[in-house]
Parts: C-alpha cells; sequence; structure tokens
C-alpha cells in the first residue's frame, strides 16, 4: 500500500487502451481451508493472539440500520504491547437474526477505499448477499480515511503549494521530470508519517482482520474480497489458513504481480480496460442515438471518441454540462472515465451514455486517490 500516489503518466494510443477503466470482474470462490499460494509472512498463526483490551467491540449507532466503533490495535503486530492505533469498524446487523450464521467481512477496494461508507451506503444490499443471515462488517484499512490516514502534508495549505501548476505527464520527456516531484512527495510523506509508513502492508491488515474476526466471536473467516481486497484475501488465506470458513473474491488481484512493484500493479490495472471500453462501444452502437450520444453517426463511437481525444490533447474543450460547468482538457477526458468504466462491477447502474463525463482534474483525481 502506498502512502500517497500523484497523478498516473502512462497512456497506450488509440482511445479505448487509453481510458482508465477495471476489467470484467472475475470471480473466484475459495471455501474451507485450503491455503492459496504465495508468500506468507512469519509469525503467520499469530493474529489475534495478542493480550486485547477488548473481549468484544462497543458498538454505537452512526446511521439508519448501522453501527460503528472504533478499535485498537497494535502499530506493529510484532510489538504488540508497544503503541496503538484505532481503526474505524461499521456493521450491519443481520436481518434475519434467526438464522444468522455469524459476520461477513468485506474488504474493500483501493487500497484506500472506505470500508466504512461502503457499509453505510450499502449495508442492506451487502444484507442480501448472505441472504440476511450475517452481520455485514467492513473497515478502514489502516492508514486510510478515518483509520489514521497517512499524511504528507501538515496543512491544506502546503498540499496546494506542492501541486500548484502540476499536470499529468503526457510525455515520456515529462515523465522523466516528473520523477522529481514523486521524491519530493515521498520525502514529505516519510517526515510526516514516517512512523506509520513501515505498518500500513497488507500482511498488517490480514492481522487487523484476524483480530476483528476474533473479537465478533467468528471461529472461522466469512469474507467478501472486492479488488484489492481479493489480494488481502489470498494474504489472509495463506497467513492464516486453518481460520478460513469461505472466501468470494471478487476482481481478483494476481499477488505475484501486485506485489512486484508499482509499475506491474499499474499495468495490471489498466490494461483490462480495453475490454470494458470495447463493451461499452458495442452497448453504444446498440443503444442508437436517443441513448448514447456516440450513437447513430457517419463515424462510429470509436472514431468519434478518438477525434475528441485528439481534440482536447490540443486544447480544452467546452463541457456546459459537467458538473460544475467548465471545459474538458485531455488529461480530464481520461480520467473521467474511470469510475464509470469500473462501476458496473460495485453493483451501481451505468451513467447515462448520452451525458457528458463529469470532468475529473487532476488535482481532485490526486485528493480522491491519495491513499490509494
Amino acid at each position: 500500500m502506498t502512502a500517497s500516489s500523484g497523478p498516473p503518466h502512462a497512456h497506450r494510443s488509440g482511445a479505448r487502451s487509453r481510458l482508465y477503466g477495471a476489467s470484467a470482474a472475475g470471480l473466484a470462490v475459495v471455501v474451507g481451508a485450503a491455503a492459496l499460494t504465495g508468500s506468507a509472512a512469519t509469525g503467520q498463526e499469530r493474529g489475534s493472539d495478542i493480550r486485547a483490551e477488548e473481549a468484544s467491540i462497543s458498538w454505537r449507532p452512526c446511521g439508519q440500520g448501522v453501527e460503528c466503533a472504533r478499535v485498537r490495535v497494535p502499530l506493529d503486530w510484532d510489538r504488540p504491547d508497544g503503541r496503538t492505533i484505532r481503526l474505524r469498524v461499521a456493521r450491519h446487523r443481520a436481518s434475519d437474526p434467526d438464522a444468522r450464521i455469524g459476520s461477513l467481512f468485506i474488504g474493500p477496494g483501493g487500497p484506500g477505499e472506505s470500508g466504512v461508507n461502503l457499509i453505510k451506503g450499502g449495508g442492506a444490499d451487502l444484507d442480501a448477499w448472505g441472504d440476511g443471515r450475517f452481520d455485514v462488517i467492513s473497515w478502514d484499512y489502516r492508514g486510510t480515511n478515518a483509520s489514521v490516514p497517512v499524511r504528507c502534508f501538515r496543512t491544506p495549505r502546503a498540499q496546494a503549494r506542492f501541486w500548484r501548476g502540476e499536470t499529468i505527464p503526457l510525455t515520456r520527456r515529462a515523465s522523466i521530470r516528473f520523477r522529481h516531484t514523486t521524491a519530493a512527495l515521498a520525502r514529505r510523506c516519510g517526515n510526516v508519517s514516517g512512523w506509520l509508513l513501515p505498518h500500513i502492508s497488507t500482511a498488517d491488515n490480514a492481522r487487523d482482520l484476524d483480530h476483528l474476526r476474533g473479537l465478533v466471536g467468528d471461529p472461522r473467516l466469512t469474507f467478501v474480497g472486492l479488488s484489492y481486497g481479493t489480494y488481502l484475501g489470498q494474504t489472509y488465506a495463506n497467513m492464516f489458513p486453518r481460520k478460513v470458513r469461505a472466501m468470494t473474491l471478487d476482481g481478483v488481484v494476481d499477488p505475484v504481480a501486485y506485489s512486484k512493484n508499482a509499475e506491474a500493479r499499474i499495468a495490471r490495472g489498466v490494461a483490462p480496460s480495453d475490454e470494458v471500453f470495447d463493451q461499452f462501444l458495442a452497448r453504444c452502437r446498440k443503444a442508437g442515438p436517443a441513448r448514447c450520444a456516440l450513437a447513430g453517426h457517419r463515424r462510429t463511437p470509436e472514431a468519434l471518441m478518438n477525434r475528441l481525444l485528439r481534440r482536447t490533447r490540443h486544447t480544452p474543450v467546452p463541457a456546459p454540462q459537467s458538473d460544475p460547468p467548465g471545459r474538458m482538457s485531455y488529461i480530464d477526458l481520461l480520467l473521467s472515465q474511470f469510475e464509470p468504466m469500473r462501476s458496473r462491477r460495485h453493483g451501481r447502474a451505468m451513467p447515462n451514455p448520452s451525458k457528458p463525463p463529469e470532468p475529473v482534474t487532476p488535482r481532485r483525481w490526486r485528493t480522491q486517490h491519495d491513499r490509494s
């Protein structure tokens, strides 16, 4: 997990391969105690065997049908009696308590997406995944959101000053120059959050997950991992193979490529966007001009999209229907495709293709993905 990220800088030629999308979700189910392949951290079976302050979680209402809590965990799981941090956790109670089996833990994507907000915004839908027989629980991973977020700037003003004038590099030369910016960012992250950065690994998240499992009283884990959450699930299964009841891994991450380096993670993440965007263009053609603004012309939707990309690369274009209205640059156009192309995987309806996508400025992208 990285502390903070600047804007991405690698784009391939062609409209469909330039867009940041997510793959059509692959689905893998792991049932029972079979261990998955991959490297496991040392001290594998310790997990929740520390002397905890709480024997259970003290839940409090924090929304309609949702309860929240803060759970204390060691900053360093190798030093369980040392410094501690608190994780923000949320729960949606089982709608059929008489048939309750246990707890269903949801591992959100990112890493950096909020598990607490996932429960608050979709707890009832997630409850239906288990036919109301599970308390659905998720949390903000350590170093993100409400669980001691990594900070690289001491004030918003310092952050704005650091990014002022920066843009996402579009050429190899600009990318090389941008290395100085990323190096400076890394130094700032170390200066502000150096005490936290060594302790926000996926192995740490797996130990946190096992601790939460123990606190709710489940002898074995029932887990759904989404995107990055699938990597967490695979890590957990390797570290605690005898503590897995069942897992569903949706949008499976290749653990070997993912753990190699940041470049490999980015390449794996954007490569399937070709397939997703091809599906969008095919549906646009079938939908026709009444439902898709790119359809019903002499040129194909793909040709029109390529023309728009070429045009915005030279100069921004008016975007009066965006929120807020303004002008859309090449970078805005690329980044505005990311969430719409991946939204189906999260169970949300695809946006109306006849409405222009909302521009996402480089600064806004960095803000939204600062901890991913």
